[in-house]
């Protein structure tokens, strides 16, 4: 072999070495770290319309979880060289179907687990002992909210005010016959003796005298008729102290009645309230256990209508569905503090490095959680 034959090939095995070295730094800065190891038609994703968490726009999917998922998948893909284009994406439309995909191992991943599905699953999976399955959370909502209309909510203690109110009108009746016992008994005493301020004539007399009972009662009199005789005078003093006890009882029926309805937590009470949640859902759970009588269909509607008192929902739910329903009338009265899970179910059907519990989707689900504040903005509004 020639000294030139030997250059060449030298040169040759160096552009190959650096040609490797190329493309794995490559393959390192693109995360890509192998082949994929299974056909990308073999993975299967299942999923729940949920809003906020996953929701339909016409025919594109998206939602808080839905999102944060997919931003997952595409990472992990890349990862190991897989084509996401071709798996496949499946619909459910219940709870009990998601939870028998995740438990017949049916799918590869399962969005979103909510609370009471994570409840169900955990139980049987400690049963079972399956340890292919994965359960791993990706938001927590702060609890429970109850929605209501706030004017209608205000129109009806409004009318139980003004019931109560009038409600008092037997009190009030006793008033006015007792002042009217009381002019015309002032009026017999002093007509004889005092007909300046008590006219003998009896329609002119009693309804001086009615008035001279009146303001007796109320105001201990205003001085411009005043009894002369002793017997009326006599009168005059038991008539003030019985007007005292009158007009205090008829003052405390009405405040009473008042302060009744102001401390009474009215719309943000639940006990005995027909309030509507979604079917199944822990809010359903938490409204019974409250003393509400739950009603399950057209939420929103039937609480606008006034079927129903409120609507008890996810707090997430809530500002979500108030923030879609552009209605100012619709407020949450009642918030209520407890910690609710959703996530996502990963099932190792033969590719741990994506779905296992170690794998790339559970590190990237724990490890990447501040990307979801940024999401979660785009999904839940503040609202009243």
């Amino acid at each position: 072999m020639t000294v030139g034959q030997t250059l060449v090939k030298a040169s040759k095995l160096c552009f190959f070495s650096l040609f490797l070295y190329n493309t794995a730094v490559f393959a390192l800065k693109s995360g890509s770290i192998g082949n994929c190891p299974i056909s990308s038609t073999n993975f299967s994703a299942a999923f729940l319309h949920n809003p906020p968490y996953v929701k339909a726009n016409r025919t594109k999917w998206h939602g808080l979880i839905y999102d944060f998922v997919q931003a997952g998948l595409i990472r992990c893909f890349r990862r190991y060289s897989c084509n996401m284009t071709k798996m496949h994406w499946r619909e459910v439309f219940s709870e009990e179907k998601l939870s028998s995909l995740t438990l017949e191992e049916k799918t590869d991943i399962a969005i979103p687990i909510t609370p009471s599905l994570f409840s169900s699953l955990t139980e049987e999976l400690s049963t079972s002992r399956d340890w292919r399955v994965t359960l791993v959370t990706i938001v927590e909502s702060p609890g429970f909210a109850l929605v209501i209309d706030y004017d209608a909510c205000k129109t009806k203690i409004e009318k139980i005010i003004t019931y109560t109110i009038l409600s008092a009108w037997p009190v009030c009746a006793v008033i006015l016959l007792l002042a009217g016992i009381s002019g015309i008994s002032i009026w017999a005493l002093e007509s004889s003796t005092n007909h300046h301020h008590f006219p003998s004539s009896f329609g002119r007399g009693s309804t001086e005298g009615f008035w001279w009972a009146f303001v007796t009662m109320t105001t201990v009199g205003y001085g411009d008729k005043v009894p002369r005789t002793m017997y009326g005078r006599l009168f005059s003093v038991v008539w003030i102290l019985t007007g005292v006890c009158l007009i205090s009882i008829f003052t405390a029926a009405i405040t009473s009645a008042i302060t009744v309805s102001s401390v009474d937590p009215g719309c943000k009470s639940t006990q005995g309230k027909r309030l509507a949640a979604i079917n199944g859902s822990d809010a359903e759970k938490e409204a019974r256990h409250r003393g509400a009588y739950v009603t399950k269909m057209k939420m929103f509607d039937m609480l606008t209508a006034g079927d129903v008192d409120g609507v008890m929902l996810d707090r997430f739910k809530a500002y979500y569905y108030l923030d879609q329903l552009k209605n100012d009338n619709l407020r949450v009265a009642l918030r209520i503090d407890t910690s609710l899970q959703y996530g996502v179910s990963l099932i190792d059907r033969g590719f741990p490095e994506l779905t296992g519990k170690n794998g790339c989707l559970a590190e990237y689900f724990v490890n990447s959680r501040h990307r979801l504040d940024r999401t979660m903005k785009h999904y839940i509004m503040p609202v009243k």
